[in-house]
């Protein structure tokens, strides 16, 4: 695929580190600028080594060791109807124009009728507010968290890494996120079929 990642090839027994990178043109996008492009690739060259050299078996581990968790979620979900699960103590609010943990956020604490218990691979268990397939309701007052919410939910079809603090909110990799059109409503319609009761 055409994305920059790292992973392990197992026929090698190495990692191998993909990037793509765009080279400086001049002339309208007909030449290379080679001057430019070799202090880019030097610099790059060099933030990757330091990074390699500077990376630790145990931190390595804890990175495997959270996909692992995750995956393991994903098949909870997966095998028992549910689209999404938002991990307690997740933290699910950002830095402004940023996808950086906020600072100082309330942690995420389940519903007490919505939180499932899942087992993950090292034995440990997590708890977490599990959201089952089929309609669901957020309600709230303003500023109570409800777009965070659903932000946190879309973006959960990726894992997320250490210390993201959303690492724990995960959601079906097929789900997908659609909008109503600005200014639309509903009106004149037969919803009855969709709801048991309002809240």
């Amino acid at each position: 695929s055409k994305r920059n990642g790292i992973y392990f090839d197992k026929d090698k027994n190495c990692f191998i580190l993909k990037l793509i990178v765009q080279i400086p043109l001049v002339a309208g996008g007909k030449r290379i600028n080679g001057e430019k492009a070799i202090k880019c690739f030097k610099g790059l060259f060099k933030v990757i080594k330091s990074l390699i050299v500077n990376v630790k078996k145990a931190d390595i581990d804890k990175h495997i060791k959270l996909y692992q968790n995750q995956m393991t979620i994903r098949k909870y979900l997966m095998d028992n109807d549910y689209v999404s699960f938002i991990g307690n103590g997740s933290i699910l609010p950002r830095i402004n124009d940023s996808d950086l943990p906020m600072l100082n956020a309330i942690k995420f604490k389940s519903p007490k009728e919505d939180e499932i218990t899942i087992k993950l691979n090292d034995g440990t268990c997590i708890k977490g507010m599990g959201i089952k397939k089929g309609i669901n309701v957020i309600i709230g007052g303003g500023y109570s968290g409800k777009s965070t919410l659903l932000n946190a939910i879309e973006r959960g079809i990726y894992n997320h890494t250490l210390n993201d603090g959303r690492e724990y909110v995960i959601t079906s990799n097929n789900a997908l996120m659609c909008n109503a059109e600005d200014g639309r409503f509903v009106n004149n319609l037969n919803l009855s079929l969709f709801f048991k009761k309002l809240p």
